[in-house]
């Protein structure tokens, strides 16, 4: 039988650092649901012009978002982080990290595609842009799930409410 321990470590993070989070995250998570309204038009191209704005403005938002990170939760989850949660938070960000690199790659793809519609396939542009939502969505709950875990009880209530929330939507 496995046992419950408390997490390794908890987060120093107030309502308000909850709130600006969570605020973001509603930013990220209204681009991937216009990229996949996008997506939704294929095999149309109506929506390509859009998708390729929608994808660099997510590319925009995840660095500045990464930025917050670094900024929120200091130096846990850096590169010689030696406890479990500097390693589960160093994970979360690399996530973000690759959502950006995944978003700029997308941009460049579907750019070539308006020019050029017989470049790639919309059955391609379709898989692309789906894993491109999903795996930032995935990162978004997987943040969050990971803040709410290691802040345990030290979150006030309404903070722990909101991070709750936020993880419920989708």
């Amino acid at each position: 039988m496995l046992e419950h321990h408390a997490p390794p470590a908890a987060l120093a993070l107030d309502e308000a650092d909850v709130i600006a989070l969570v605020a973001q995250h509603a930013g990220l998570r209204a681009l991937c649901n216009e990229l996949e309204a996008c997506a939704d038009l294929l095999p149309g191209r109506a929506g390509l012009h859009h998708a390729t704005l929608l994808t660099a403005q997510l590319a925009i938002d995840l660095k500045r978002h990464q930025g917050f990170d670094a900024a929120l939760l200091g130096s846990r989850g850096g590169p010689g982080a030696a406890t479990s949660a500097g390693v589960v938070l160093a994970r979360a960000r690399a996530c973000h990290a690759s959502d950006q690199l995944h978003a700029e790659d997308l941009h460049e793809a579907l750019h070539a595609a308006a020019i050029s519609p017989a470049r790639l396939p919309a059955e391609m542009l379709g898989y692309m842009m789906r894993s491109m939502f999903e795996g930032c969505r995935r990162s978004i709950d997987f943040q969050e799930a990971t803040i709410l875990w290691l802040a345990g009880d030290h979150f006030d209530a309404a903070a722990r409410d909101r991070l709750c929330d936020s993880l419920a939507r989708r």
